[in-house]
């Protein structure tokens, strides 16, 4: 090929690359964090197994089929509509889900869950979750508070659908013995001899509402008022579900959570990878990542890149999460691929 060919051959890849969504440079992203203890797994996996019950009427894996049917079809009041299905979801997704999410947060950085209160408060550390209401967050946040020793954390979901059952029943089996077996052997009986929790170290509100509410003007404070005190907030393979229903409004989230978010306090988002969310400008359809559309809406929307109002601390496009194969439960249990983000509030300029 002559110079003069490939001259012209760079230059429309230049201009190619250039009309295409560019995602930032990121800090390098470190390894994944070691497995959580096999016994801290199956005390998961136990959680759900001992809290979450049928009726003696309703037959789980044909109702697992009808939820995972209607999510095929994006009908989530269906999926979500009934107190069986919200069950089965539970039990056949969000605990394995909760093992990859423990594996996350017992990972992040130590001060995404040791919020600095004044001395002597009796507040713990506040954890709000953006579409948590499933109760993976709740049961993996139970494990990290076990694994890295905190003393406890004010878990508030919020979710579509009515999850209180489901995460109050999840919540009660964290702090009572799981049953063990007759014939289990003298180990066995040692290691499930307490708890997952005690009484108290996790506390539980849930509010039933569409997160993209929040974006609504008719009470800009509602925001405001749910994250007050709060040191880290989550979207966990909820943001591009938000993108692809509306743009417009998940972006005014993402800023209202800018302006709501105390100085310090972290962003966590995590969703599968690849994701792409299809935005129409000037009369054209135009495909952009999801990672693409959260860094633009708050690395630079949000703020100038004088005044960024966020630092990015986190980024990795493709993780794996892999189950142990030791581990016992009643339904399957997929591995979890996933992309991760996390970002701090940056402080107030002095």
């Amino acid at each position: 090929m002559s110079s003069k060919k490939k001259q012209q051959t760079q230059t429309k890849r230049n201009h190619k690359a250039s009309s295409e969504p560019q995602i930032h440079a990121a800090p390098a992203a470190p390894a994944a964090v070691p497995h959580l203890p096999v016994e801290l797994q199956q005390a998961v996996l136990d959680v759900f197994a001992n809290a979450l019950q049928l009726a003696a009427d309703v037959d789980l894996f044909t109702t697992i089929q009808q939820v995972k049917g209607h999510l095929f079809n994006r009908d989530f009041l269906s999926a979500f509509g009934t107190e069986d299905r919200l069950i089965a979801y539970a039990l056949r997704w969000s605990a394995a889900r909760a093992l990859a999410y423990a594996e996350i947060f017992s990972g992040l950085d130590p001060r995404c869950l040791a919020y600095q209160y004044p001395p002597g408060s009796a507040k713990l550390p506040k954890v709000v979750c953006l579409g948590g209401g499933a109760g993976a967050e709740l049961v993996a946040l139970a494990a990290t508070i076990r694994h890295i020793s905190l003393a406890g954390l004010d878990f508030h979901a919020v979710d579509v659908a009515d999850w209180s059952s489901v995460l109050h029943q999840l919540q009660v089996s964290t702090e009572q013995r799981p049953p063990v077996s007759p014939y289990a052997s003298a180990s066995s009986k040692a290691a499930k001899s307490t708890p997952l929790l005690e009484a108290g170290q996790l506390q539980l509100q849930f509010d039933k509402r569409d997160v993209l509410e929040y974006a609504s003007a008719e009470d800009p404070s509602a925001l405001q008022v749910m994250l007050a005190g709060a040191c880290l907030v989550t979207i966990m393979f909820t943001l591009n579900e938000l993108f692809t229903t509306s743009i417009a409004k998940t972006t005014a989230l993402l800023l209202g959570l800018t302006d709501a978010m105390e100085p310090g306090s972290w962003l966590l988002v995590v969703d599968s990878p690849g994701s792409y969310s299809e935005v129409t400008i000037s009369g054209a359809q135009k495909k952009y990542p999801m990672q693409w559309l959260l860094k633009h809406t708050l690395l630079e929307i949000a703020g100038t890149t004088e005044d960024r109002k966020w630092t990015e601390h986190l980024t990795d496009d493709s993780r794996w999460f892999r189950i142990n194969p030791t581990l016992k439960y009643r339904l399957e249990l997929e591995n979890t691929r996933y992309q991760i983000h996390l970002f701090q509030r940056s402080e107030v300029a002095t």
